[in-house]
This record gives C-alpha cells, structure tokens and sequence, in this order.
C-alpha cells in the first residue's frame, strides 16, 4: 500500500533560529539531530521516496525520541525539577499519540503527518525543555547549569 503524506513539504522545515536551545550542551545536541532527522525526512517525503524508507526513518526517529526522553528525564530527575510529572506525561503521550506511525485517514488511505511532528517538536521545546533548563541552570546558581556539558 503506498503511503500518502498529508504536509506541505516544501515549506516545512527547521532552521536554528535560537541556538542554544537550552543551553544544556548534551541536549541541544541531540535536538540538532532529532531536528536535521525531521528536516531530511520531510526531504525524502517530497521526493516521493519508496515508503518502506520512510517507515525505516520513523522508527530510528523513535528511538531517537525514546532515548531523548530518557536523557531529558535522568536529568529532571537529578535536579528535582518541581513540573518532572508533566513533563513526563508530554514524553509518553508522544510515544503513545501515533505521531511516529501513518494512519488511515477519511478516504482509508495509510498516510503520515508531518506537519504535525514539526509542530510537536517545536512547542514541546518551547513549553517544556526550556523551562525545564532554565530551572536546572537556576540549581547551579551560576546561571550556566550543573549539566552544561553533558
């Protein structure tokens, strides 16, 4: 069954606009990858590319979420970050939410939305990494954060 894709590539993409991120080295780092993964995914959709690559690129980008995730709440964790829960809570709703999976849409045709994915990503860096690293550079009480480097 081919795979129709519900975005509009050609406009989608991230560029570092604030770099860091989060100022926490190790996790910026991996944003950049997750982010350059998302880009050359969204690039490999508008080609058209053979869908079986694209389910072989959702699944390493799952598991880059997943080990992401487990990094993100080590150190929440580690710092006692008083809003960890929620945070969590968002990580396991993504990796329950299907975003990483096609779906059938309305005329039952198996697609993926990356549009969705882009925006994911960008408002969960937003809500909850940032604030996230803004408390854990507090706890160091130089502004530089305990886990800048890694």
């Amino acid at each position: 069954m081919a795979v129709v894709i519900r975005a509009n590539h050609k406009k989608l993409s991230f560029k570092w606009l604030r770099f860091p991120l989060t100022g926490i080295e190790a996790l910026d780092h991996e944003h950049q990858v997750l982010l350059a993964s998302l880009n050359v995914l969204k690039d490999l959709l508008a080609e058209g590319c053979d869908p079986r690559i694209v389910e072989e690129r959702l699944r390493n980008l799952g598991s880059w979420f997943d080990r992401h995730f487990r990094d993100e709440e080590q150190r929440m964790g580690l710092s006692a970050y008083p809003e960890a829960e929620a945070h969590v809570e968002a990580h396991r709703q993504f990796l329950v939410g299907g975003l990483l999976q096609t779906t059938l849409d309305a005329e039952g045709q198996e697609g993926f939305d990356i549009d969705a994915l882009f925006t994911w990503e960008a408002q969960h860096i937003n809500q909850f990494d940032r604030p996230m690293a803004e408390f854990i550079h507090a706890q160091d009480g130089n502004g530089r954060g305990t886990y800048r480097n890694g």
